[in-house]
């Protein structure tokens, strides 16, 4: 074990000290968007989507530092990024996204708040569910989704198509259910009808497109349920031209 924390350390010191070699500095950043999911309970690991673009070359996504105050029920974020101080000034389109896993928390609500090295300030807020509460746990059986395909070019309203795979003939999909959350969060659900008979493994691919009611201006964060008690997080913003499709898993 302790063999095994010196090569990590190493490897951080190595990392921080690679940067600083190249001319960049850790400095705290501000995301454009705080974005966080819903539907979490007190069993689950609760996660938090940070989403911004860096307009030049001279900026380099770092991990955030987070505190989490259970008995305030706080989460303190410090975004940070690896800025070079001498760089050519050129702009560019950088999306980045950065998932913050939380962990199991207790119930309650929570108050996100973002530092900029001056300050805190509050941005978004979430709540956890207690498990023993009446329809707080979700119960659901999901396909297995693959792919992810964002279109919003052209159309009055941005789709969405997903492509995966049924691996059992007591399992058919039922529907793709689509949410709205605060905070620009779309939950879809490909839920699964199940049966308890004459069950066969099987290996059945299927392609289905619905359509979100989302701002065309403002990003969303598409929060897809999948198989396994697993979800794919991915920021859909119009103002991207490079994000159409995510490959999630092997079909």
């Amino acid at each position: 074990m302790l063999r095994i924390l010196s090569a990590v350390l190493f490897g951080i010191v190595l990392t921080t000290s690679t940067f600083a070699q190249e001319g960049y500095r850790l400095k705290p950043i501000r995301p454009q968007f705080v974005f966080a999911p819903s539907g979490f309970d007190s069993n689950d690991n609760v996660q938090i989507v940070l989403y911004g673009i860096f307009t030049n070359v001279c900026h380099r996504v770092a991990e955030p530092r987070v505190t989490v105050d259970r008995e305030s029920h706080q989460v303190l974020i410090q975004h940070r990024a690896y800025i070079r101080e001498m760089c050519t000034e050129m702009y560019v389109n950088i999306p980045y996204t950065t998932v913050i896993n939380l962990g199991a928390l207790p119930e309650g609500k929570y108050e996100i708040k973002v530092g900029d090295g001056s300050g805190y300030k509050r941005v978004q807020s979430f709540t956890v569910q207690t498990t023993l509460a009446p329809g707080s746990v979700d119960d659901h059986f999901y396909a297995q989704i693959y792919q992810v395909e964002y279109r919003d070019q052209g159309l009055s309203f941005p789709e969405v198509t997903l492509r995966g795979a049924i691996t059992n003939t007591c399992l058919s999909l039922k529907e793709i259910k689509v949410s709205y959350s605060e905070g620009h969060v779309v939950d879809i659900r490909p839920i699964l009808n199940v049966r308890n008979y004459d069950c066969k493994t099987t290996k059945v691919l299927f392609s289905k497109t619905v359509q979100l009611r989302i701002p065309r201006g403002t990003p969303s964060l598409l929060n897809v349920r999948t198989a396994g008690g697993q979800a794919t997080l991915q920021v859909a913003d119009p103002r991207d031209t490079l994000f159409r499709t995510i490959n999630t898993l092997k079909p």
